[in-house]
């Protein structure tokens, strides 16, 4: 059996990394809720991110950003919402032991 050798795909953005976690959140641009091209700023807005987490993901997004936002997101709040966070959806739906929620975000200082 010959292996081909794979073209490695382009690297992701952090803006198409974020449109993809303010989808989860429940946001979506074809429900109006932002633009893609403002992805970031309603990131900021919708209090997902920081200033400071933005401006650190830079020129290149790496995997470490990567995890960064997912925790971000895990942290932000739901649609609709001001006081369902998603890692709260997430122990609704038996996807993640309450332990390990309580433990990330008291890891990550959050209350």
């Amino acid at each position: 059996m010959r292996c081909e050798t794979i073209e490695p795909s382009p690297r992701l953005t952090a803006q198409q990394f974020t449109a993809f976690l303010l989808r989860v959140l429940g946001y979506s641009e074809a429900g109006g809720d932002y633009e893609y091209k403002d992805t970031l700023s309603f990131a900021l807005e919708a209090q997902m991110y920081t200033e400071a987490v933005i401006e650190a993901f830079g020129d290149e997004f790496l995997r470490g950003d990567a995890v960064v936002a997912m925790v971000y997101a895990l942290l932000a709040y739901m649609k609709n919402s001001e006081d369902v966070m998603l890692i709260d959806t997430l122990v609704e739906a038996g996807v993640l032991e309450p332990d390990a929620a309580e433990r990330l975000i008291e890891a990550v200082g959050r209350d």
